[in-house]
């Protein structure tokens, strides 16, 4: 049987990786860290998405999933663009 629910793709390294929705956290995560770092910044943003805040019980809160990439914060990143929701003022998203 097909799961029609879940895509998945194969990497360059052979692994199986399963599509996952953005949550509405991870796009709020994505657009203020645009805004604290700026475009091509990806590695800073998903560091800082994956570690920085801290719950109310003072452990960890990872905004972004932990299998987000670079590259998948960059895609996330020219969506909103093509659908309005981050300004042109950014650029391109080649970095």
């Amino acid at each position: 049987p097909h799961d029609t629910t879940r895509e998945t793709f194969i990497s360059k390294t052979k692994e199986v990786r399963r599509r996952m929705p953005w949550t509405d956290e991870e796009v709020e995560t994505l657009l203020t860290g645009l805004n604290k770092f700026g475009p091509g910044k990806w590695r800073e943003i998903k560091e800082w998405g994956k570690g920085l805040m801290r719950d109310e019980l003072g452990a960890p809160e990872h905004l972004l999933h932990s299998t987000r990439t670079n590259v998948d914060l960059k895609d996330k990143a020219r969506i909103l663009c093509k659908h309005g929701l981050v300004d042109r003022v950014y650029g391109k998203f080649d970095d």
